[in-house]
């Protein structure tokens, strides 16, 4: 039941045009900010994006592009979209911060019933190299949490597997990840390296 209201409340939000909607990060008191430990060098940060006051992020689905073959320019993660719900579980929309043309979004993971995300493992393809082809970005996963011994990790499904895990900070107590910014390669041509997606980070609020 929990899953399908915040399915439902995604879906209604997207079919409004409100996909990624945000309030200003003046309205949030952010705590901490989580950064990876592995992200890309290519392209520039978006603006950061946020849920409502007074919710925090309890889900997540990624925009990916399946690979194209070897001749073929690969991007991989394209995007990161985040589900906002209050600490009752009553879902707010969707934020994020920007993501590029290639792929589909794929579905929703969430966390168990009253946890949020606290903690992100992100994995990145390294630089190869003049001539290779890049993808960096590949997938992401979250840590849920609240209170002690009940952690659970979710997995979005249909990220792709080129390069290595690498687990951020975590939210300190009694807060968690309530905002997101990203790094992206705008598209270069159709002859380039798109590499899309790069770098995340995430902001734990305590409000």
């Amino acid at each position: 039941m929990y899953f399908a209201s915040l399915c439902a409340v995604y879906a209604l939000f997207e079919s409004i045009g409100a996909f990624g909607y945000l309030l200003p990060g003046e309205l949030r008191n952010v705590v901490t900010i989580l950064g990876s430990r592995n992200g890309g060098p290519f392209g520039s940060w978006r603006d950061n994006q946020y849920c409502p006051r007074s919710t925090y992020a309890v889900g997540y689905q990624i925009k990916v592009e399946q690979s194209v073959g070897s001749h073929n320019d690969d991007t991989a993660l394209n995007g990161i979209s985040l589900v906002c719900a209050n600490l009752d579980g009553e879902g707010f929309g969707t934020v994020s911060s920007g993501f590029e043309q290639f792929g589909s979004w794929y579905g929703i993971a969430t966390c168990p019933h009253g946890l949020f995300m606290i903690q992100f493992n992100f994995r990145v393809e390294p630089y190869l190299g003049h001539g290779d082809d890049d993808t960096t970005a590949n997938d992401i996963e979250f840590i849920c949490d609240r209170s002690p011994n009940t952690q659970a990790v979710i997995h979005a499904p249909e990220g792709t597997t080129w390069g290595s895990w690498a687990l951020s900070s975590a939210c300190p107590l009694n807060s968690g990840i309530c905002g997101i910014q990203t790094k992206i390669e705008s598209y270069l041509s159709h002859n380039e390296d798109d590499t899309t997606l790069n770098d995340v980070k995430m902001f734990c609020c305590d409000d």
